[in-house]
């Protein structure tokens, strides 16, 4: 008699890294960000795109082949152009949660219900200024004299 040689997989919770809680506090400063967003204040080459939608995608616990707790929630952008869909990334109640333990405080919060009701053009708005913000912010980085 020929025994099932079946295999069963455990699927283990993905552990946060140093770069992840970094993402986390960029959240937490600017409450929305974007891949690409995310990538210049970090300091990523254009080549990295995939690696930094599938950590935001892992992050927000969308991603089917890393199980993780949802520390960030997510909202699709409209199509304005062919490609990829686009997403805006926002700390989820975990999230805010996983950095009050390591210290912070002085969270903003809105309700998810809110963030899907809010209109593009007010979306679109805030990643401007998001923009405004973070070229501030490296700006800063790069001449040390302005502070």
């Amino acid at each position: 008699m020929k025994q099932s040689t079946r295999q069963t997989t455990k699927q283990t919770s993905y552990q946060l890294t140093a770069v992840d809680f970094a993402i986390l506090q960029l959240v937490r400063d600017f409450h929305f960000l974007t891949v690409e967003q995310v990538m210049k204040l970090r300091g990523y080459s254009s080549g990295t795109l995939t690696t930094v939608q599938t950590r935001l995608q892992t992050l927000s616990g969308s991603n089917p082949k890393v199980p993780c707790e949802k520390y960030l929630e997510r909202r699709q952008l409209p199509y304005t152009k062919p490609g990829n869909t686009n997403y805006i990334y926002y700390l989820s109640t975990q999230g805010q949660h996983y950095l009050e333990e390591a210290g912070f405080t002085g969270f903003s919060r809105v309700r998810k219900s809110e963030i899907d009701r809010m209109a593009y053009p007010h979306l679109q708005h805030v990643l401007s200024l998001n923009d405004f913000l973070i070229a501030a912010r490296l700006l800063t980085k790069e001449v040390p004299a302005i502070e």
